[in-house]
């Protein structure tokens, strides 16, 4: 029954984000990067798919995790890249982390049908490192884009801590049961931020 509600609000808060983002930029409006978008709409494609492999065809889907932290990476570095107006030939080795870390998954550390384990440490890592130095940049950014860093930037710091100990976690009957359900409730937590954050300025924006 719990497995049920939590699916229901990840799917629901999660496409009620991604149609937010589309909706706030279909008006054209630069402060919202497109980057930010589709990150959201992979993020829900990737649950919604990886929800049917699980339960309904009963396969696997650690494939899914691979290719979708790799693409979610990429994202939040061009996110970066464009808010810190870098783009030298030095900045393009950031994309390199993501990639390296992706092959090491599959080919060294085990396979696609496993969890990509330093996948998720780069991505996160990487991801809190990027949205901390644009907080403490001396270079000027618009309030709108100032929140949403801020507020990737917690999401991605859980979310690395919780990656540091979620093959412990999983493992103790104990603590699974106590800590999960607030990992999921963060995740959801997200989307509804976005959700109102986007609608609240999208009412700004028209009146």
């Amino acid at each position: 029954m719990l497995f049920k509600l939590y699916i229901f609000l990840l799917f629901s808060t999660g496409a009620l984000a991604a149609i937010s983002c589309l909706l706030f930029n279909k008006k054209k409006n630069e402060l919202l990067r497109k980057s930010v978008v589709i990150w959201f709409i992979i993020r829900l494609l990737g649950d919604i798919i990886s929800y049917i492999l699980k339960v309904k065809l009963n396969l696997n889907l650690y494939p899914v995790f691979h290719f979708s932290i790799l693409i979610e990476g990429m994202l939040m570095i061009n996110y970066f890249q464009s808010m810190k107006r870098m783009y030298t030939k030095r900045s393009y080795y950031l994309y390199l982390i993501p990639i390296i870390a992706f092959i090491i998954d599959v080919l060294f550390l085990g396979s696609f049908i496993e969890s990509p384990r330093l996948g998720y440490f780069f991505y996160y890592l990487l991801c809190s490192g990027l949205f901390f130095i644009l907080l403490k940049s001396s270079i000027k950014i618009d309030q709108f884009n100032f929140i949403i860093i801020k507020v990737l930037f917690v999401y991605h710091s859980v979310l690395f801590c919780y990656s540091l100990f979620e093959n412990i976690i999983r493992k103790d009957t104990v603590l699974m049961p106590l800590i999960y359900p607030f990992f999921l409730l963060f995740v959801i937590s997200l989307n509804l931020f976005f959700s109102y954050f986007l609608w609240s300025r999208r009412k700004l924006k028209i009146h």
